[in-house]
């Protein structure tokens, strides 16, 4: 997790739903659509964040560059398999 807070420069943070986060949020939309919750706020007890990754500034800054480098070589390896797409 701390690879995608560093990566995304975003605080992630884990809770205890963990994997049936989809499962809870269908229900829940299930829930106030027929009108048996008025708001989500029911949700606010089902769930607390049990840890917290915070982005390291220096790996967030590397992941940065090697985003753009990144960006350049997928263009890079575009153009060449166009142009080996022409040659045949």
């Amino acid at each position: 997790m701390q690879i995608f807070a560093d990566v995304y420069d975003r605080k992630v943070e884990v809770t205890n739903v963990d994997q049936d986060a989809a499962s809870l949020g269908a229900a829940a939309i299930a829930l106030k659509g027929e009108g048996v919750w008025a708001d989500y706020t029911p949700l606010d007890g089902l769930f607390n964040v049990q840890k917290a990754f915070v982005p390291n500034p220096d790996a967030s800054r590397r992941y940065a560059q090697i985003g753009k480098w990144f960006v350049k070589w997928v263009q890079a390896l575009a153009e060449i398999h166009e142009d080996m797409s022409k040659d045949n």
